[in-house]
């Protein structure tokens, strides 16, 4: 179970809701499905400037409600909340539903799995060292006494002339084998100019029993 299976996947139901929510019937469901990647993909891809976490979608009676979790609310809200009708009516391409956005601010970036990641491939594409960057990322968790945090990179590592291998970085625990923990996890592909590398990050929050 710990390396063959998503972490987050398994523990949806348990204390992790789904990004999508809603009820339809056999008409409705393939239209929500397809609108649902679009305005995520949109909103992972428009907000990323402002470090976007995930995107979270409810839907009620003709409504949809779309939560975003940002690191810099500031970025997206703009002055006198101009950044907030700007992107609404971005979004009204993407569905005939009413939106109404509600921004959420991360005040804990290094206890988010995906953007450590993120952070972890942006370096990668300015040219740093993956050593350095990924050092950089494990020691900021250590710092905000993270109980645990690995990573793992692939790919082309050393540059266009080198072989593909993985390599993995860990400090503290990650028990992949209980669900009594609640594991952060994401995975993200860069694409620097030499190859393809793949990041994929898990975060040790703490026992879900516990609240710790």
């Amino acid at each position: 179970m710990g390396q063959k299976t998503n972490p987050t996947g398994m523990r949806v139901g348990i204390y992790k809701n789904w990004s999508s929510l809603w009820f339809g019937g056999k008409r409705e469901i393939p239209r929500y499905v397809v609108e649902d990647k679009k305005i995520k993909d949109f909103l992972m891809t428009r907000l990323a400037p402002a470090g976007i976490e995930k995107a979270i979608l409810e839907r009620s009676f003709g409504n949809i409600k779309i939560t975003v979790l940002i690191s810099r609310p500031g970025v997206v809200i703009g002055k006198g909340g101009a950044g907030i009708a700007s992107l609404r009516e971005e979004l009204k391409t993407y569905t005939l539903s009413k939106i109404d956005l509600a921004v959420e601010e991360i005040k804990e970036l290094e206890k988010s799995a995906y953007l450590t990641a993120r952070g972890i491939a942006d370096q990668i594409e300015r040219r740093i060292p993956y050593k350095r960057a990924v050092n950089s990322a494990l020691q900021k968790a250590v710092e905000r006494n993270v109980k645990g945090i690995k990573i793992e990179v692939s790919g082309l590592l050393g540059g266009a002339s080198s072989i593909g291998r993985v390599e993995k970085f860990a400090r503290g625990s990650i028990p992949t084998q209980t669900l009594r923990i609640d594991i952060d996890y994401a995975v993200i592909e860069t694409k620097p100019k030499y190859g393809s590398i793949g990041i994929k990050v898990w975060i040790n929050k703490g026992g879900f029993e516990s609240g710790k």
